[in-house]
């Protein structure tokens, strides 16, 4: 038996939003598929909401306006670009500056300590707003008392970025 990997990658996509469940059947060998229970449904669709927060939080780079128009593009990839940003917000905050800020691009920026300020600030807001959208989604699903509607439930929109 053999499958293409476009074959295979259709399939899968497909299939992404799917709960497959099934159970062996002790008299005749066969597998017959199980029903989910609700709660079970609704963990799962949390689980995939909760690795789409984590995606979307990090998507790689945020354009971010400092003042005056000008656009910096910031790295927001993993808990260690969060953590450098936070020590210059720091700094700035206790009246260091200038800074000498390298961004996603490689192009270094001297930036004063209200745009380190504003900058961090965007940041946060990012952040925050990604995960506003997941508390909203796993409340909207905790409101819903019915398979079909669990089921149905599109966890894709409403996030702040695409």
């Amino acid at each position: 038996f053999e499958i293409s990997v476009s074959t295979w990658q259709a399939w899968l996509a497909d299939t992404a939003n799917q709960v497959w469940d099934f159970s062996l059947n002790a008299g005749s060998g066969d597998l017959v598929q199980r029903e989910i229970p609700l709660e079970e449904r609704r963990n799962t669709k949390i689980v995939a909401i909760h690795a789409l927060r984590e995606a979307k939080a990090k998507p790689g780079t945020i354009s971010i306006d400092v003042g005056s128009g000008r656009l910096i593009p910031v790295d927001v990839r993993g808990e260690r670009d969060f953590r450098n940003i936070l020590g210059l917000v720091t700094a700035a905050q206790n009246g260091a500056g200038p800074f000498q800020f390298r961004d996603a691009m490689d192009h270094v920026h001297t930036i004063d300590t209200g745009e380190m300020v504003r900058l961090g600030l965007a940041v946060q807001r990012h952040v925050s707003a990604v995960y506003e959208a997941s508390w909203r989604h796993k409340d909207n699903l905790a409101a819903l008392d019915d398979i079909a509607s669990i089921d149905a439930y599109d966890i894709e929109s409403g996030w702040s970025i695409p």
